[in-house]
């Protein structure tokens, strides 16, 4: 049974740490996945401090989620599958973590599980492309906010975005047109894709 230590945000949700990058000839990452291979949105997008192969995206977990990691050296990968079954508590001291069960190993070129890793495609991708990033700075794997789910509350000074009555963000004044924070490069800007991936710009 494999572990993985869990975070606990603010409101008490548990959650796990999408991570990692690449150094000249390794590399690893840590991929959060929902139960169908889907990506999650984070509660939390680390934009200071020591961001360089670190922490980036504090996603919220449930059991039957799934964790990618992988490793290579110079491009030949081991990846592992893990399915999220309980949490398992332990003294103040060491923390809690959450118990995992495997799915699949990549390992030698092959998989030994093929048809269940195949559930988990676009996963397996953004893990090998985090895990090969040099330096890598940003969340590869993360749900990002649709324009339907931001409303806008315009005010004398500045303009706040919200997303299930949280603020996210806003402008730099009521008159500016609303912008919206991108939950992948957790820049503000108005609204767009993911702007280090498509090229769109402000």
């Amino acid at each position: 049974m494999k572990t993985f230590h869990l975070e606990i945000s603010k409101k008490g949700l548990p959650c796990l740490w999408e991570s990692g990058g690449g150094a000249s000839n390794t590399g690893s990452a840590t991929i959060i996945a929902g139960p169908t291979g889907n990506p999650i949105a984070p509660i939390y997008i680390r934009r200071s401090g020591q961001l360089s192969n670190g922490d980036h995206a504090l996603i919220p977990v449930e059991k039957d989620f799934v964790v990618i990691e992988a490793d290579h050296h110079r491009g030949d990968f081991t990846i592992k599958i893990s399915r999220l079954t309980g949490i398992r508590r332990e003294d103040p001291e060491k923390g809690s973590f959450w118990e995992a069960h495997p799915v699949a190993e990549f390992s030698n070129g092959e998989w030994d599980h093929e048809e269940a890793a195949s559930a988990y495609a676009k996963a397996i991708e953004a893990a090998k492309a985090k895990a090969t990033c040099y330096h890598c700075r940003e969340p590869y794997f993360v749900k990002t906010i649709s324009p339907d789910q931001v409303s806008w509350n315009k005010g004398e000074n500045f303009s706040h975005a919200y997303r299930d009555g949280e603020c996210i963000g806003g402008s730099g004044n009521s008159e500016t047109p609303p912008r919206a924070f991108c939950s992948v490069c957790g820049s503000m800007k108005t609204w767009h894709g993911h702007p280090h991936c498509d090229g769109d710009q402000n």
